[in-house]
């Protein structure tokens, strides 16, 4: 017989159309009241209509590490191209060392709103390839957490010689998310 696992509770933080200062005290108090992560999408564009003005994903939870204590902080979802995964390592690690060790949640999926991929000028490659560069992806977050210098080369990323510093004390968890093609 298994153990039953902890029931755990999040909640999506103020991001569209909403101040920082919205954002914050809703941080605070879901902080206070318990709430085991606080959770941002990580769209460039208000989804579905461009123009809503949106928060960056990680920009906001670096701000609400700040001012929270306890709750895991992570994006539902961070994809591919959006960002390098060398510079999204970086980006999670300082987000790390703001809210402290273990707080840290990697959400990465495969992104589905072309224009705000294709607009910004980041790829947006068909979404088997998307799903593919999930793991990629994956794989240079944990050397670069871990490794003292990463070298990888693979379809949709390279790096070499990369180093980055501080390293978190805890690894980062990653979560991969989305549903569709079986890759």
């Amino acid at each position: 017989m298994t153990t039953p696992r902890p029931v755990r509770f999040g909640v999506t933080l103020p991001q569209i159309k909403r101040t920082w200062q919205e954002a914050r005290e809703a941080a605070i108090e879901f902080d206070r009241l318990g709430f085991d992560h606080l959770w941002v999408c990580d769209h460039m564009y208000g989804v579905p209509v461009p123009t809503l003005p949106i928060f960056e994903a990680w920009t906001e939870l670096a701000a609400v590490a700040a001012v929270t204590q306890r709750a895991g902080l992570g994006t539902l979802v961070t994809p591919p191209f959006f960002r390098h995964p060398a510079i999204l390592a970086k980006q999670v690690a300082t987000l790390d060392a703001i809210a402290g060790p273990g707080r840290a949640i990697v959400g990465l999926g495969a992104g589905w709103f072309a224009p705000e991929f294709e607009q910004t000028g980041c790829a947006f490659p068909p979404l088997r390839e998307r799903l593919r560069a999930l793991e990629e992806t994956a794989q240079i977050l944990k050397s670069l957490w871990t490794e003292e210098k990463t070298t990888f080369t693979g379809r949709h990323f390279q790096v070499h010689d990369a180093v980055s510093q501080p390293k978190p004390p805890v690894r980062p968890q990653i979560l991969v998310c989305g549903g569709g093609e079986k890759v």
